[in-house]
């Protein structure tokens, strides 16, 4: 396991989260809307699970390392960061969906040795 993939992809998709928020901001798109809410829940979730790829857990405990501590950063960075803009952030039902997505995500990228999918090890 990676601490570079750890730090670096959980720091590499909150802030592409951020920035896309930041973008939307001067669309004056009304950043209540529910539908607006959901796809950046969904594009913490689809970027974990791009990551995830390449972080390739094998396991589903490397799974939920990679997942959780992802999730722990983006909280640690919307904590001292994100807060200062939204001061409401962390009473968002879409907010903490975008969390669980992102956890869950790394999940869905288990790659085991010798499967169908990855057939790096050859049977005898």
């Amino acid at each position: 396991m990676s601490m570079k993939k750890i730090f670096g992809f959980g720091a590499a998709i909150w802030v592409l989260v951020f920035v896309v928020i930041c973008v939307l901001i001067p669309l004056r798109l009304d950043l209540e809307n529910i539908w607006l809410k959901i796809g950046m829940a969904l594009l913490a979730g689809a970027a974990a699970f791009v990551f995830a790829g390449y972080a390739k857990p094998g396991s589903f405990n490397k799974a939920l390392i990679y997942g959780f501590s992802w999730a722990a950063i983006g909280l640690i960075l919307d904590f001292f960061v994100s807060r200062y803009y939204a001061p409401d952030i962390f009473k968002s039902w879409s907010y903490w969906l975008g969390y669980v997505l992102l956890v869950i995500a790394p999940i869905l990228r288990i790659k085991k040795e010798g499967s169908a999918l990855n057939p790096k090890v050859t049977q005898a």
